[in-house]
């Protein structure tokens, strides 16, 4: 039987975390798409639709929360699963992103590479236990 591969768009605009976790990623056995800004990862999101979503809040062109708002309102989007990992550590933040309906919001300092692939091993875990609609 195969195993399908899941795909992680990593959004992060810091291009040593960018590698050390996408590199992490592989290893695990992702496909790894990668975006240095927000407008790059809404595209990517919108274009390729992940399994999912790690994004950091600060990023230039479009912040991260801009990014996930744009990604909400999109038919796929609604549903995407979307970690936040930052080092910003902001309760306004925190409070738009879970009304976005984010799932986790990480702090880079604080998340061991093997908490981040926890994370999201549990949230594809999730989606793949929900039930589909049947057309």
């Amino acid at each position: 039987m195969d195993q399908k591969t899941y795909t992680v768009l990593l959004v992060e605009d810091e291009t040593s975390v960018s590698g050390v976790l996408g590199s992490a990623l592989e290893r695990a056995g992702y496909t790894v798409l990668t975006a240095t800004d927000g407008e790059e990862g809404l595209r990517l999101a919108l274009l390729k639709h992940p399994d999912v979503i790690l994004a950091d809040l600060v990023l230039p062109r479009m912040g991260g929360l801009d990014m996930i708002r744009s990604i909400r309102k999109d038919s796929w989007g609604v549903n995407a699963e979307i970690i936040i990992l930052t080092n910003v550590l902001d309760v306004a933040a925190l409070g738009e992103a879970m009304n976005q309906n984010t799932f986790f919001y990480m702090i880079k300092g604080d998340s061991s590479m093997g908490d981040i692939i926890a994370r999201i091993r549990s949230r594809i875990d999730a989606r793949e236990a929900r039930p589909t609609s049947s057309p």
